[in-house]
């Protein structure tokens, strides 16, 4: 099943999710995603405990929310981390739509990764930004 399918086959509700993390690159063509990770509102939050997805627990070290996991998939809260405060409902509300699918935009994506703290965070910002700068419009 290619990465599309396997969103849309999770049958999330428009207006109340955005694809983030690896799917934004991968739809891009830039690297594949091991996973689905999306960013969902608190009403889908509760929907999907509802539908049987699971509770997730993080460490503090890069994100604090409520997260969901179902199977290869993980749905968050917010991503909020240190200096990064963008609401929820904001980043769904600025969504790039791409084959019928929100999506963080890379632009967003990238301003978001330079504040995580990890080597692969580090890692996929030098790709996003290389990809950017190949693909000016």
């Amino acid at each position: 099943m290619d990465f599309v399918s396997k969103i849309k086959a999770l049958n999330l509700p428009s207006g109340k999710y955005i694809v983030f993390g690896s799917g934004v690159m991968e739809i891009h063509g830039i690297r594949k995603a091991k996973d689905v990770d999306v960013l969902i509102n608190e009403e889908l939050y509760d929907e999907l405990k509802k539908r049987g997805w699971k509770r997730k627990w993080f460490f503090k070290r890069v994100l604090t929310c409520k997260a969901l996991t179902n199977e290869n998939n993980e749905a968050f809260t917010n991503l909020l981390w240190k200096d990064y405060k963008k609401a929820t409902d904001d980043v769904i509300k600025k969504a790039e739509i791409i084959d019928g699918i929100p999506f963080m935009s890379l632009v967003d994506y990238v301003e978001y990764k330079k504040h995580l703290p990890r080597k692969k965070d580090k890692d996929d910002v030098v790709l996003i930004e290389k990809y950017l700068t190949n693909n000016k419009k």
